[in-house]
């Protein structure tokens, strides 16, 4: 399965939703903004995922180096960029 992950970060929290291959939600939850407890909920979904992305914030570094040594392969998005992109 290419299961992806997208994230909404906020300084308190990140909404986590995970969607499928087809585009559905599969998952959708909010945790703290917590290297591990965003790893944790990553890891408890039962398909491997393909990517975690989020758009770039003042937290991005933090959260995309904490991201990947937990092992996840992550991208993190200029909001502008996507948008010319679509």
């Amino acid at each position: 399965m290419d299961d992806d992950a997208g994230l909404d970060v906020s300084l308190g929290s990140v909404a986590i939703c995970i969607v499928d291959a087809k585009g559905k939600v599969v998952l959708e939850r909010s945790v703290t903004f917590e290297i591990a407890e965003i790893a944790v909920c990553l890891n408890r979904f039962v398909q491997p995922l393909t990517l975690v992305g989020f758009e770039a914030s003042a937290m991005s570094q933090h959260l995309f180096s904490g991201l990947k040594s937990a092992g996840f392969e992550t991208v993190c998005m200029q909001a502008r960029h996507v948008n010319a992109a679509l």
